[in-house]
């Protein structure tokens, strides 16, 4: 009897023991996520790095209503975090909730998908879904896949989405080498968002590959002005420049 119930005992823990492992891990998971966020919003690229495993095979895309990437690579998602994430609005505040959290861990390996809104001081909404991988290395979880799909990008109607859904169809024909259609696109994005340091800088890259040195100049500058930590502007802005 004595053996049995000692027998009982020890399953018990050893039950509750993986439970309360799987909890602590999911919780960990969970926090790593939240934190990778509020680094990836502030635009602190450097806390933003230390969440990824930072190799070859690592992978970081986006999708939305009129653009799509897919990074490959550690070497290729670097430069683009220190594109973006130095040029966010540190000012901004951000809060941000969780849903239909969906966490599958195994030993050293787990995959999530969820749902994430973003609402920006300005009372600006943002859904989107992600499609997450992460591995354990040294007891900490890391990143090795990250998807986003940007859903109220579809939906919303808020100035910021009439941006980006102009600025990508600005860059869809740029890339079809239609240079004017793309001029005109991305001269009426200018039109309505006079303020965005980002219009500019996009304007002023379809110039430059319509080999309209001038103008190309004069809206680089214009996105330099307004954001000077457009350090991307500002180098192919010195490099026309200098090019005679």
């Amino acid at each position: 009897m004595k053996t049995k119930f000692l027998l009982f005992i020890a399953l018990f823990f050893v039950i509750n023991y993986k439970t309360i492992a799987q909890v602590t891990d999911e919780d960990a998971i969970r926090q790593t996520i939240k934190m990778e966020t509020d680094a990836r919003l502030k635009g602190d690229t450097t806390a933003w790095k230390n969440f990824f495993v930072q190799d070859e095979k690592t992978t970081f895309g986006s999708s939305g209503s009129g653009y799509q990437y897919n990074l490959i690579g550690w070497q290729n998602i670097s430069p683009l975090a220190a594109d973006i994430y130095n040029q966010r609005d540190s000012t901004n505040k951000y809060r941000f909730a969780d849903a239909n959290f969906i966490i599958n861990e195994s030993s050293n390996l787990a995959t999530i998908e969820h749902d994430r809104h973003y609402i920006v001081s300005n009372d600006t909404l943002t859904s989107s879904h992600e499609y997450i991988t992460l591995v354990k290395v040294n007891n900490s979880w890391k990143f090795v896949t990250f998807f986003t799909v940007d859903l109220g990008s579809y939906t919303n109607a808020d100035s910021g989405t009439i941006e980006n859904n102009l600025n990508a169809t600005g860059y869809q024909l740029l890339n079809a080498k239609k240079y004017n259609d793309a001029i005109e696109v991305l001269m009426l994005n200018v039109k309505l968002f006079p303020k965005s340091w980002n219009v500019y800088d996009s304007l002023g890259e379809a110039y430059a590959d319509n080999k309209n040195k001038s103008e190309a100049i004069k809206n680089y500058e214009m996105s330099v002005k307004i954001n000077p930590k457009n350090d991307s502007g500002r180098q192919k802005l010195e490099k026309l420049k200098n090019n005679n």
